[in-house]
């Protein structure tokens, strides 16, 4: 993880500790939802903290909604997002999704159809989806208006880490985006500067150095504080 030496050495990254719960769950799904609501070993919370903050920080939310997203999920637990008046993050898949979303226009594609009436009727239903997906013009000016600045690595940390800054950068008013990575329930080969864990690290801090160092390029990088926590960490 030496990509982020720097920003240790510059005093701009903290480590904490010992951070967990009692009564570890052995459930990787259970304890990312412990992890994502906070709510502990015995409480089955149902919201997330995000989307808890969201609300608070948000009253008027509902009589006056914002012409931009909350949140802004690519990939990870729901959960974090989930508040007692549903979800309040939008929900990518990946970063090939956010692509896929921008060139389509939305969600569905309007022009894989049959030219038939059946066809006509599906083109038709997904004309009006995303026509209801109420931020779809928010961030599609956000990610028109704005580009990355360095090369990222070749991983999908950091595809989903380039999305984040574009958005950042393209003025998308959103505080809280939640990007996350796999592959670390690999059971062997984990050893040495090698191993699957070492690898899995290496791409954690070359993500989020890259990351910055994109948005530093237009002094941005003050406008972000990036936090990691894994279900990983549950022993």
């Amino acid at each position: 993880m030496s990509s982020l030496q720097p920003f240790w050495g510059d005093g701009n990254m903290a480590v904490i500790h010992n951070v967990g719960y009692s009564n570890t769950n052995r459930s990787h799904a259970r304890a990312t939802n412990i992890w994502t609501s906070g709510g502990g070993s015995n409480n089955n919370q149902n919201t997330g903290w995000a989307g808890r903050y969201l609300v608070e920080d948000n009253p008027e939310f509902i009589a006056n909604p914002p012409e931009f997203p909350l949140g802004v999920r690519i990939g990870g637990s729901p959960t974090l997002f989930q508040s007692e008046f549903g979800n309040l993050g939008v929900t990518f898949g990946g970063a090939s999704q956010f692509t896929q979303f921008l060139e389509q226009g939305g969600f569905k594609h309007l022009l894989a159809t049959a030219q038939n009436e059946f066809g006509r009727s599906l083109s038709f239903a997904r004309k009006i989806a995303n026509s209801s997906f109420r931020y779809l013009e928010s961030i599609q000016t956000a990610a028109d208006s704005a580009n990355n600045l360095v090369d990222y690595p070749n991983s999908s940390l950091s595809r989903s880490l380039s999305v984040v800054a574009r958005l950042i950068r393209g003025g998308l008013n959103t505080k809280i985006y939640l990007v996350s990575k796999g592959g670390f329930d690999s059971h062997n080969n984990q050893g040495g500067d090698e191993g699957s864990h070492a690898n899995n690290l290496a791409d954690i801090a070359n993500s989020v150095s890259a990351f910055y160092d994109d948005l530093k390029t237009d002094n941005q990088g003050d406008r972000a504080l990036t936090m990691t926590f894994s279900e990983f960490g549950r022993t």
